[in-house]
This record gives structure tokens, sequence and C-alpha cells, in this order.
């Protein structure tokens, strides 16, 4: 294990949380039989960079699609808000990087300044009629692109990938190699030191493996020889969208930050201990408690807790995990119209920049719930 920015090996651990289900999302059947990893995160004594390690297989990870950033009005909005952030960037050849269902080709109205609209990734909608659009059915490396294209790329863009992405300077040493003089790239990421204030789960973990503040994105940037242009937040918790400038610049500042952002996941991990307390206080009172979110955030909270017995399952609004079960579980997965059955539900979540949605819309099926 090296530190992205200086390569020390000088790491120490934060907390783990051992034996963790390593996909996030839902099974058809209880499997009482999972791929679990302990989930451990490290931080840099000399940078201050903070990692999860042991990482897992991509292969393993991203063996099923959880439909991360699909479903709601929020990351509707997130989506059309990146396209109007960048559309001035759109001309020449474009390549899209890791879209999936959330393409931004439905987004044009006209590709007249389009030469081309390369798009690479898994799951992306191949039924396009318009010629001037390829759809390269794999993941990106700079070989594939230069097997599949063979051309120099005006714009690269991506939106919610770069997370995800386990080896940051290669991945971007390889935009940087397939742009063209003075080309752009555009992308969007979550607002992770936001998230983390609000103690989510979403923001750290097996398929974000690193910590990325603005400090550490503008790091790898400057190193990798680009130039941030301009810089827009989506929502105040939500994400942050950059549209960067290929140059013959290479800068290496210095960070810093072991103190700041050990602080942060050690408050992280207690307020998750917290929570837990709370919600077991709950369950012992004999209270109705379902979980909002068939994902990671009630993952971390179950794989805390010791008293299980009275929650009711899990929540959510993407129609394609109903009546699943969350995965490492045993909690059944319902639309969110079955607090019409309890006289006074609680709800238990963590969900940051889509907690203003849920509770509004928790409230309108029943205004006796009580959110923890």
């Amino acid at each position: 294990m090296k530190c992205i920015i200086s390569k020390s090996t000088n790491f120490e651990k934060i907390f783990k949380l051992s034996n963790f289900p390593i996909f996030m999302g839902v099974t058809k059947k209880y499997q009482k039989k999972i791929e679990r990893k302990n989930l451990t995160f490290w931080i840099n004594k000399t940078t201050g960079t903070v990692q999860i390690h042991p990482k897992v297989k991509l292969e393993k990870l991203y063996k099923h699609s959880h439909g991360s950033g699909v479903v709601g009005k929020t990351w509707a909005n997130h989506h059309q808000f990146f396209f109007n952030f960048i559309k001035k960037n759109l001309n020449g050849k474009i390549l899209e990087i890791g879209a999936g269902n959330n393409s931004i080709i439905s987004k044009f109205k006209s590709f007249d300044k389009v030469d081309k609209f390369y798009s690479i990734g898994k799951n992306v909608d191949e039924n396009n009629k318009n010629n001037k659009i390829k759809i390269i059915d794999n993941f990106f490396s700079k070989k594939i692109i230069k097997k599949k294209l063979n051309t120099k790329i005006d714009t690269v863009i991506h939106s919610h990938f770069f997370e995800h992405v386990y080896s940051p300077n290669k991945f971007l040493k390889d935009v940087y190699s397939i742009l063209s003089e003075g080309g752009y790239q555009c992308f969007s990421v979550p607002n992770m030191t936001e998230m983390l204030k609000l103690k989510q789960a979403n923001a750290v973990n097996f398929e974000h493996p690193y910590y990325y503040d603005r400090e550490m994105i503008k790091y790898l940037l400057q190193s990798n020889g680009f130039k941030i242009i301009k810089i827009k937040k989506f929502l105040k918790n939500h994400s942050i969208m950059y549209i960067t400038k290929k140059t013959n610049s290479f800068k290496k500042k210095k960070y810093s930050k072991y103190l700041k952002n050990k602080k942060i996941f050690t408050n992280l991990h207690s307020t998750w201990n917290k929570d837990k307390e709370k919600i077991e206080n709950y369950l012992s009172n004999k209270k109705d408690i379902f979980l909002f979110g068939a994902h990671i955030f009630s993952q971390v909270i179950l794989h805390l807790l010791n008293k299980k017995q009275n929650i009711k399952g899990v929540l959510d609004n993407d129609k394609n995990k109903i009546n699943k079960y969350l995965n490492g579980s045993n909690l059944k997965v319902y639309k969110p119209s079955i607090l019409k059955k309890y006289d006074e539900p609680y709800v238990y979540m963590r969900v940051g920049a889509y907690a203003k949605e849920i509770k509004k819309q928790v409230l309108l099926i029943n205004k006796k719930t009580k959110f923890i």
C-alpha cells in the first residue's frame, strides 16, 4: 500500500469493519454465504491521504450493478446540471467514459458541432442510430482507446467515475495522452468533504477507495498536466464539477492533512456507533424501524447493530430492488408506501443530499413517521 501522492508506505489504521459485504446492492434471495472482506480505513502519516486497503478485485466488485445514480429527482437534476455545465466544451471528437445508464447522449438536442461521440463503458444504450455515435462495450484503458479509436480526442467527459478508479495517476496520464493539444477533461465527482460532515457511508468504501477533497483533486490534476478552468458545485453536499484543460505544465504542491483527515474519519466512526446505540434503544422499546436505502447506508448500520430482530425491512425507491434482499442481510426491500401499514414507524437514514426529497415523500405516505 502506497500513498497516491508521495508513494510513502507509512500508514496508520483508523478503523475497520470486519467481514463487510463487498457488494453494495441487493440479491434475489437471502444469501447467507456472500463475498466479504475487511473494510479498513488507513491514513498516511506523511501526507494525510486516506484510503481503503486491501481493495477488492474489480471483477468481483462490479460483478453486478446496484443502480447507483439512476433513480430519483436529485440524480436527474444532477445529470442535467452537469450537461449544462460542460455543453460549451462538447465540440469535435468527444469521449465519454464509464457513463453506463447515465450517458449524456440523450441530453443533446443537436450533434451539429460534434464530429464523433464515443462512449466507452458497460450498460450504455446501443440502440442509438446516429452515425456520429460509437459505443465501445469495454472498460476504459489507453490500450483499448488506441485500438478502437486511433485518433486524438478534443473533450473527455466522465461523471461519478473518477472516484472508482484504483490508479488515479495512471488514469489521468492516460486521459492526458489521448487528448489533443489544449483538449478538455470535464467531470463530476462526489463532494466527499460535505458528505462526510453528514457521516455518509457512500463517501469512502470499497467502490470509492480514496478520500478526495478539493485540495487532493487539485494536486492530482496539476501534477498530471491539467489546469482547472472552472469549478461548480451541485447542491451543497452532492457533487463538484470540473472543467480542466491539457497543458504543458506539471505542478506538485504540498498536501499535508494528517490531523484534519484523521479527525474526519474518527468522527465518522464515532457517529455511526452513536447511531447504533440510538437504534438499539428504539428496538428495546419495541419500535417498528425501517432503514432507508438498499445500499451501503443500511449495510453499515446493520453491521454495527447487536440487536436487529425488530427491524422490519429496508425502504428504497428503485423498483428493481423491491422484494429483493439487502446483500449480507435477511432484510427484504420494500417500497416506502409500506409505511401506511404502521401507526408510528421509525426510519433511519444517513443519505445526505437525498434526505430532504426522501423525508418529504415519506411524510406524505405517513405523517406520523419519525426519523432517527
